[in-house]
């Protein structure tokens, strides 16, 4: 303890960069928002223009900008979560992720048609593994399993 006269001496601040570093970091949160959300915008108006424009399919390229954005805003997200807690990590599955999402989402539209079918026999018929392909043609197999399901 200090005698009346001395001065106390100072709290004692972290030593190096730490503020520029928190800097760093709301930059780089910000930059990653509006990656995110660049993203996100072209890959809706890349499919809103495929829709339109009475092409089943599409035109291929602008399909192809609408999946790059998708992918941006995916990559983004990532870096945003592992920015906001360097520990999150997905929790662990014994299947692919591209089939862990499809079983997600025939949980999810299961439960609001109220069908007691289950989706996860849906990704038993990947063919082709973990692939985006296969995913598709297990979300439309699986979609129209509980289609028929809600039918009866």
């Amino acid at each position: 303890m200090p005698n009346r006269g001395s001065p106390t001496p100072a709290p004692q601040t972290p030593a190096g960069p730490e503020p520029e570093r928190d800097a760093a970091r709301r930059a780089a949160i910000a930059a990653l928002f509006h990656r995110l959300n660049g993203g996100l915008n072209n890959a809706a108006l890349a499919f809103e223009l495929c829709k339109r424009s009475g092409d089943d399919g599409g035109s291929e390229r602008t399909l192809d900008r609408g999946l790059a954005g998708v992918e941006q805003a995916a990559r983004a997200a990532t870096l945003l979560a592992l920015i906001i807690d360097p520990s999150a990590t997905r929790p662990p599955s014994e299947i692919g992720p591209y089939a862990q999402d499809v079983v997600e989402i025939l949980r999810g539209h299961a439960r609001r048609a109220g069908s007691t079918v289950d989706p996860v026999i849906a990704t038993s018929s990947l063919p082709d593994g973990d692939t985006p392909a296969a995913a598709v043609e297990a979300l439309l197999a699986g979609l129209a399993t509980l289609e028929r399901g809600a039918e009866k």
